[in-house]
């Protein structure tokens, strides 16, 4: 009479195999999704920067976006620099609402680049940022990214430990 099915000793080969895999794959897999919670980061600061770039040129005035760093980060536009870790420290405008750590969890700007008390602040006439070009570098785990503004306002974004997707290496 001839058996279907596993032995008990197949089976048990085959749950060892399948856990050694499953424990390979997780570092890759939480790797891979702090990469895309890092960009979606990245993503909304630098359309933040662009928002606010377009916002100026279109109105006229000249209009910064403040931020303020560490585990409570925030960014905001604004007409005048101001600290948006305050409740009701700045007045949004253009309806455009604020970036910060309650949107993306996990995430820190860890750095920024711009002198103390100073902020991108874009032109009316230009859309340019002259004198205050900076960065702002976000960090999740082991990696980390910049949003960099040049003088002339262009905005883009870079990886500093290696490319991934549409980002280069800074």
């Amino acid at each position: 009479m001839r058996q279907h099915g596993l032995t008990f000793t197949e089976l048990l080969v085959s749950l060892s195999i399948t856990a050694i895999l499953a424990t390979l794959a997780v570092p890759a897999f939480s790797e891979q999704l702090s990469l895309l919670k890092l960009t979606r980061v990245l993503d909304n600061a630098a359309l933040q920067l662009r928002r606010a770039q377009n916002l100026a040129i279109a109105s006229s005035t000249n209009v910064t976006v403040s931020h303020a760093g560490g585990n409570n980060w925030c960014m905001v536009i604004a007409l005048n620099a101001c600290d948006c870790k305050v409740a009701g420290g700045c007045k949004a405008v253009g309806g455009i609402p604020p970036v910060n750590i309650r949107t993306h969890a996990d995430v820190t700007l860890e750095k920024s680049t711009y002198k103390a008390a100073t902020h991108p602040t874009f032109s009316a006439s230009s859309g340019g940022v002259s004198g205050q070009a900076g960065s702002l570098t976000f960090s999740i785990n082991n990696l980390s990214g910049k949003v960099i503004v040049s003088n002339q306002g262009r905005i883009r974004v870079c990886l500093l430990q290696r490319r991934f997707g549409g980002y280069a290496k800074c």
